[in-house]
């Protein structure tokens, strides 16, 4: 898909209490079914693991940064409520979506279209 308009909006006075506006408009986005190979055993184990390992790699991640912000000193902590607040007063906002379905692997004898505007 595409987009056709990213807005940032920033409060110039009271960025930490102000809203942060993020606004997209003329969102194009196209799906249809995934055109993928045969199922693999072999493949799927080894996609398996490498999940597995990406999920001990992030809390090997999180213990770290525990550790790390124990040894941070007051200004970092300003700075991540700082940030924090800052995105927690982001809005997002979206206008103009056009989504198109289109499914020719299904029933490849009868493709199927779908679209909303």
């Amino acid at each position: 898909g595409t987009v056709g308009k990213l807005e940032l909006q920033v409060p110039v006075s009271g960025l930490s209490s102000g809203s942060l506006v993020l606004c997209l408009s003329n969102l194009n986005i196209r799906a249809s079914p995934y055109q993928g190979t045969t199922y693999d055993p072999e493949k799927e184990e080894e996609q398996r693991f490498a999940a597995l390992n990406v999920k001990l790699e992030a809390l090997e991640q999180q213990i770290y940064q525990r550790l790390y912000a124990q040894s941070q000193s007051w200004l970092s902590s300003f700075a991540s409520s700082y940030f924090t607040s800052m995105i927690e007063n982001l809005k997002l906002v979206i206008n103009d979506v056009h989504f198109c379905y289109e499914d020719t692997v299904s029933v490849p004898s009868m493709p199927f279209y779908l679209a909303s505007l």
